[in-house]
């Protein structure tokens, strides 16, 4: 007996006790991620749609379990940006501030490691300042003093720096007649010693002096001692 009812979505068979038997097919392809239905052609397996109308998770589909939806971490895998996601736009990657409020430090981010802060360099190049970073003010240059040690001064070059060179100002004793001074008959020497010396301290440049180069003589040792006719 032949049993065939031509319907693609019946099993048919003869039972020995019942005849034809034409029982509905299950169509069944164990994949959780397909909808299994029967038609003209038999049966098919028609993908299921996982979509929760969440911008913000990853929906996929397991086999065996059907629809997942993964929370999306909308990581960029830049240490430079700050990642998160909203409904209405999803993923953002705002950019991050590596500012420390450090003047002294310049502030950078390089996209594998994060925020970077670098000591800058306050050298202005000129060698009569002191360059130093105050955590406040940043950058400072304060003038250098040329401090010769002797309670004067000597000027600086910015490319040179403190000059101790044969411009300097040494002191000068002169020995000078009272006799000279113009002071006024009523001033005399004792014994009327017309010859009697008052000393006079003057600074001239040494190379007034014609001496040689001051490197060769440490300057508070030098001290001239000039008598004049």
């Amino acid at each position: 007996v032949d049993c065939d009812d031509n319907d693609p979505c019946t099993n048919d068979y003869c039972d020995q006790d019942n005849g034809c038997v034409n029982s509905p097919k299950t169509c069944n392809d164990h994949n959780a991620c397909t909808t299994d239905s029967c038609s003209t052609n038999g049966c098919i397996s028609t993908p299921i749609i996982c979509n929760d109308n969440d911008t913000c998770t990853i929906d996929s589909c397991d086999i065996s379990s059907g629809c997942v939806y993964t929370p999306d971490t909308c990581d960029d895998n830049n240490e430079c940006t700050d990642d998160y996601c909203t409904q209405e736009d999803g993923c953002i990657h705002d950019d991050i501030s590596c500012n420390d409020g450090n003047p002294c430090t310049e502030d950078s981010c390089n996209p594998d490691t994060g925020c970077q802060y670098n000591t800058i360099s306050c050298d202005d190049s000129n060698l009569c300042t002191t360059d130093y970073c105050d955590p406040y003010y940043g950058c400072m240059h304060e003038p250098i003093i040329c401090d010769r040690g002797n309670g004067t001064i000597a000027q600086c070059d910015p490319e040179e720096g403190c000059i101790f060179g044969c411009d300097e100002w040494v002191e000068v004793v002169i020995r000078i007649p009272l006799s000279d001074l113009g002071l006024g008959p009523e001033l005399t020497c004792p014994d009327d010693d017309d010859d009697a010396w008052n000393e006079v301290i003057v600074k001239i440049a040494m190379e007034d002096l014609g001496l040689p180069s001051c490197t060769t003589y440490e300057i508070e040792d030098i001290r001239y001692v000039m008598e004049l006719p």
